[in-house]
């Protein structure tokens, strides 16, 4: 299954539990507590699997691996606590494996709210050093303490497609061979280049000029970010992914320019396409980072997907006082 977009700006991966006593008045029956199913009772079944293919610029990862798989699994069941679990793994088509045990922070790692627990980055320093990953069908094993697993199959497109289209990996601009790459090698979509970004402190207004040179890119968003690297907003997606329509910042007629051509975006504090978070202002952003993304596959077929992206170092923004 696609990632929905608001997966991207998940950045703490912690469930913290708020107990609250409370007390009732006279007369008032209290609530009859939920009989908690039997920890050797409890089941485990796969309900759906969210990923994304990242690519990834190289200063965002201390390995310097660029290529990775992000991925999430919900579950039908509920009920289920962090220390139910035993192990979570993922095998690759080819069978390299990557595994969470009892090693593990599964506090981290699992979303009791949602029934979802977030596998995370997985990549292979093998695969030209994190350049590459591959496609296909990955096995996904769940193991409870009490015993009980499931087992499910986790389909990853090849960029821009809902298959692989005959191809084993995708690649990402770092890889070795990306100038005359292997005929079972597909591209990941390529960062965007950043060409300026100007903070107009007076007129609270940002200026950004960037390119993108591949067509696979269907649409993206803007990360802004303060003096310390914080994030603390970004943009809406330059292209409905349902409907096609752009941005109305862009270029100044709602275009994507996908050529190498410059794009020219201009956000105001006011903007309605811009969300600051954490009482942040406009005047707070020191850096931004840009988010491409492919999805023209799924239009008319499903709203606000897309199966790969890529994203770029952080930019530092020139500020007229």
């Amino acid at each position: 299954m696609p990632i929905r977009r608001k997966l991207v700006f998940v950045a703490v991966l912690m469930l913290t539990l708020l107990l609250a006593a409370c007390g009732g008045t006279p007369g008032e029956v209290p609530d009859t507590p939920t009989p908690e199913t039997p920890v050797s009772q409890k089941q485990v079944s796969i309900a759906r699997f969210d990923r994304v293919i990242k690519n990834d610029d190289p200063s965002r990862n201390d390995n310097g691996a660029t290529a990775l798989l992000w991925s999430s699994i919900s579950f039908a069941d509920t009920g289920l606590e962090a220390s139910d679990f035993a192990s979570v793994r993922v095998i690759s088509p080819s069978g390299r494996s990557w595994i969470h045990d009892e090693t593990s922070n599964f506090e981290e790692l699992y979303d009791s709210e949602e029934n979802r627990f977030y596998i995370g980055n997985v990549y292979s320093t093998k695969l030209d050093g994190g350049s590459s990953v591959e496609l296909g069908d990955y096995t996904v094993e769940v193991a409870l303490k009490n015993g009980n697993t499931a087992k499910e199959t986790l389909f990853v497109p090849a960029p821009g497609s809902t298959g692989t289209d005959g191809y084993e990996f995708a690649y990402t601009e770092d890889y070795s061979g990306a100038e005359n790459p292997p005929s079972n090698y597909v591209a990941l979509p390529k960062r965007a280049t950043v060409i300026n970004a100007t903070l107009d402190a007076q007129a609270s207004t940002l200026d950004v000029s960037f390119s993108v040179s591949d067509d696979v890119v269907y649409s993206g968003w803007l990360l802004l970010h303060d003096e310390a690297g914080k994030f603390i907003g970004y943009t809406e997606d330059f292209r409905n992914y349902e409907t096609g329509a752009v941005m109305a910042q862009l270029n100044g007629d709602a275009s994507l320019l996908t050529n190498g051509s410059t794009n020219t975006l201009t956000l105001a504090v006011s903007s309605e396409q811009l969300t600051l978070v954490d009482e942040a202002s406009l005047s707070d952003v020191a850096s931004i980072s840009f988010i491409l993304t492919d999805g023209k596959q799924y239009v008319g077929v499903e709203s606000s997907y897309y199966d790969t992206r890529s994203r770029t170092a952080k930019f530092n923004v020139a500020v007229i006082e």
